[in-house]
């Protein structure tokens, strides 16, 4: 892709952005809702904050993050634990501690994507993955 190509790409995207918030925003409010009935204990961050409409991160107290993220794997759902700079690290996040989560809270955290490929309805099918994969003992 060329220069010319990049530049009309790139105005394209900004064109589609407040639909892109909407459509992507109410899939992760589906999201949120359906795992908040699923796995009461569930916590979501920041809802009290102005997030992006792509991201959903989560506290599931009682489960540890790697086995999470194996039963999630292995139910066909991509999620990472703490924060986004920090995936694929072994340590607690610095970005959660630094929000001022306790190291046993940031333990517990996942974070999930939804992006432009995301369609109508895939917040409440995903939400029912997860509530299978993490919603009881194994």
């Amino acid at each position: 892709m060329g220069a010319v190509g990049l530049a009309v790409a790139m105005e394209r995207t900004v064109d589609d952005r407040s639909r892109f918030t909407r459509r992507v925003g109410a899939e992760r409010d589906a999201f949120e809702a359906a795992l908040r009935v699923g796995l009461p204990s569930i916590a979501v961050t920041g809802t009290d904050l102005d997030r992006l409409p792509s991201h959903s991160h989560v506290r599931i107290p009682g489960i540890d993050q790697q086995t999470a993220l194996i039963r999630l794997d292995r139910a066909g759902v991509a999620a990472s634990a703490g924060s986004a700079c920090s995936s694929g690290a072994a340590n607690t996040s610095h970005v959660l501690l630094a929000m001022g989560m306790g190291t046993t809270e940031a333990r517990t955290a996942l974070r999930f994507s939804f992006g432009w490929t995301t369609k109508v309805g895939e917040g409440a099918e995903a939400a029912s993955v997860v509530i299978d994969a993490l919603g009881g003992p194994r």
